[in-house]
């Protein structure tokens, strides 16, 4: 299914153009910054540093969590790509 096969169907539901009975038993709404996806990368801070000092735009800057320190970029078409580093104890 293409994407714009995906959102017309989403759409159609949405706006109940589909009746009850054919309609899935939930529908998410597509959120404003896509899809999104996150990597765990070996050393958290190289790779941060190396993002940064190639100008990618973060979503927000990284930060430590109690299991990880974590960052969102945005790839080149403006997708979500987080990277995170787990703590030890926490796998």
């Amino acid at each position: 299914m293409s994407g714009k096969t995906l959102l017309t169907s989403y759409l159609e539901f949405k706006d109940n153009l589909v009746p009850e009975s054919e309609k899935p038993a939930f529908v998410f709404d597509f959120s404003q910054d896509g899809c999104g996806v996150s990597l765990e990368v070996e050393d958290f801070d190289k790779d941060i540093s190396e993002l940064q000092a190639a100008g990618v735009p973060f979503k927000f800057s990284p930060l430590e969590t109690p299991v990880c320190h974590m960052a969102w970029v945005r790839d080149p078409d403006g997708n979500l790509v987080g990277i995170h580093k787990r703590k030890p104890g926490h796998h």
